[in-house]
């Protein structure tokens, strides 16, 4: 089964511009997150699945301890804290967006993909 959290917006301080560590900046995050989740459905008891807001806190908390200057950087520790923190995911994809940047050309955002399975940790 997978599930998707999409457009989850965060308040944080990333990036290499020094204002961008000192004054934050609004990231969106998507994650996609695979694992059994046959004893759930058969149960319908939380205990058995996994719990999309304890997710979404985890995310939250993890890019608001730690500052990182690169979104690959960045992507990939959630990627890997997930995983270590939720034992019944397999894999954890995300899509991680950075609005408004300080780009002359003023992009939307910028995205970066990553995912990874419990066996590439």
């Amino acid at each position: 089964m997978k599930i998707t959290i999409n457009n989850m917006r965060v308040y944080a301080h990333h990036g290499v511009l020094p204002e961008e560590q000192s004054l934050g900046g609004r990231f969106a995050v998507d994650l996609e997150l695979e694992y059994n989740a046959s004893a759930a459905a058969d149960s319908d008891d939380l205990h058995h699945a996994v719990d999309y807001q304890s997710v979404a806190s985890a995310v939250q908390s993890i890019m608001q301890q730690q500052r990182y200057k690169l979104l690959e950087a960045l992507a990939g520790h959630i990627v890997d804290q997930l995983l270590r923190s939720f034992p019944r995911l397999n894999t954890v994809g995300i899509r991680l967006r950075k609005l408004h940047l300080p780009l002359e050309q003023m992009p939307d955002f910028v995205q970066i993909e990553h995912s990874r399975s419990r066996s590439q940790i």
